[in-house]
Formats: structure tokens, sequence, C-alpha cells
């Protein structure tokens, strides 16, 4: 029983290091990775790789969201492209669920006269009316 004591205090150091927030060095460093991918993701989405851009994006986003405060700018714009990448591929519901993501996240951050949101405002709108937009209903 003695010996099974220290290999039970290694796991309890290591489970109570991976819970600390990454030191500064290490925090650049998954804030760099994540600006890789999204450089990478955002390249597959000007040649229209929208599978590709949408897997390299929602990496980006998830691995930033663990690193930073949740308002922190640099979301919105990520979920402002995945977004993007998921109206391309058919999924204007899950699209929008990520611009108002990115809309409350700028709204936070920016005045409402600020382009970041203005720009998210027109996908919005513009999404919302490929939404709510019937087959066979003309506009008057």
């Amino acid at each position: 029983a003695h010996e099974a004591q220290p290999e039970a205090w290694v796991e309890a150091g290591r489970a109570e290091e991976a819970a600390r927030p990454p030191g500064p060095r290490a925090l650049q460093a998954i804030l760099d990775e994540c600006d890789a991918l999204a450089a990478a993701a955002k390249a597959s989405y000007k040649v229209r790789r929208y599978e590709e851009a949408e897997r390299g994006f929602r990496r980006a986003l998830e691995m930033r969201e663990a690193a930073v405060q949740p308002h922190e700018p640099q979301l919105a714009v990520l979920c402002n492209n995945l977004a993007a990448a998921l109206e391309e591929l058919g999924a204007p519901r899950d699209a929008d669920a990520l611009y108002c993501r990115a809309l409350e996240i700028c709204e936070a951050n920016f005045p409402p006269s600020h382009p970041r949101v203005k720009h998210i405002l027109d996908k919005r709108a513009k999404l919302q009316s490929v939404l709510f937009t019937f087959p066979g209903l003309r506009a008057r």
C-alpha cells in the first residue's frame, strides 16, 4: 500500500498542473497555433474547400476558447469565419448561431458603429432573409 501512494501523488500533481492556466509562453504557443490553423482554414475557404475550412476554423475556435476569456475579440472573428464556412456547407441555422455569438462578443468589445459589428449584422440579415424565405413566395 505504501508503494501506491507516491504514484497517486504523481497523478494528483499532474491533474493539478493540467488544471492550471498556461503560462505566458505556453499561452502564446497556443495562440500562435490557433492563428496558423485559422490562416490555413481561410486559405481553404478562399479556394472553396469549405469542409476543410470548417474543420480548421472549428479547431482554432475550440483551442482559443480554452485559452482566453469568453469575450476576447478574436473569438468573434473565428465564429464569423466558421459561420461563413457553415453557410457554404448548407448549415444556415448553425451559421446563424455562430453569427449571434460573434455579435455578442463584438458588442461586448466595440461600440455599435464599429465595422465588425456592422459586418456581422449585415451577414445575419442576409442569412435571415434566406432562412425565412419560402419557396414560391414572391416579394411584392
